[in-house]
């Protein structure tokens, strides 16, 4: 997609750019369900795969929803950083955060969707294979965070993203996402931390926090946002030769 968007760019004439464009509409299509593919596979041998007896059939979908979410959080977050500089100051309107808030929205609902669907599921099965893993996660200090994913995970943003106003705000819109960022570490650490509960004894293992926890986001984190400026740094932020640009440019300043 990238080298379709360069070659956009570098076009010299405007079918030579849609050209590019349609190809690159084509791939997109067919990858996107390559990707949901790819990451239930990731998923499940990356992270169901520390507990060797559990198994959930929703696991794919909530990783999907989880770093959809976390995609579009993140644009809105460089969006915002960029609205005010140029040239994105005279492309970015209210409507183009509104529409993305919009998405945002969506996104949070799909995800407490699954992890309802996920949890009923279980709950009515009462297999115990499968009831261990919330048992694990309905005690102590994870039962607490299993209550503050509930609240500031979905409850939260979904009521603050109900509002038309703030998600035409391009700054508090992106404040919101990067909340939503925060908890979306959270909630991994909620999916991965109690999977290794017995210990060598057989003893159930109490929470706990290790600095690694910490650090280990933000040092993969920097590592990918280092390459991601860095990149962002040697192209052009508008698309050049992009038929649709106009359009878009007169849509995100509609009132």
């Amino acid at each position: 997609l990238t080298r379709w968007s360069r070659r956009q760019d570098e076009a010299t004439d405007s079918d030579t750019a849609m050209k590019n464009l349609a190809d690159a509409g084509k791939f997109a299509g067919p990858t996107m369900v390559v990707y949901v593919l790819l990451v239930t596979f990731a998923a499940v041998d990356w992270v169901m795969t520390l507990d060797p007896h559990w198994y959930s059939t929703m696991w794919g979908f909530l990783f999907v929803a989880g770093w959809g979410l976390s995609c579009f959080a993140f644009s809105i977050t460089i969006l915002a950083l960029l609205a005010n500089k140029a040239p994105m100051n005279r492309i970015l309107g209210q409507s183009h955060f509104q529409d993305i808030g919009k998405l945002v929205l969506a996104l949070v609902m799909v995800w407490a969707y699954f992890n309802f669907s996920q949890f009923l599921i279980i709950w009515s099965g009462n297999l115990p294979e499968e009831t261990v893993w919330y048992l694990s996660r309905m005690h102590g200090a994870w039962g607490a965070i299993g209550i503050l994913l509930i609240v500031f995970h979905f409850a939260f943003p979904f009521l603050l993203l109900l509002s038309r106003d703030l998600k035409r705000n391009a700054k508090w819109l992106a404040a919101l996402c990067v909340f939503i960022l925060v908890m979306r570490l959270i909630d991994m650490y909620y999916l991965i931390g109690p999977s290794p509960k017995v210990g060598m004894h057989g003893q159930e293992m109490p929470f706990n926090l290790n600095w690694m926890d910490l650090v280990a986001p933000l040092a993969i984190g920097g590592i990918w946002l280092w390459w991601f400026f860095g990149e962002l740094m040697k192209r052009p932020l508008v698309p050049i030769n992009d038929p649709y640009l106009p359009n878009a440019i007169e849509h995100g300043h509609e009132h």
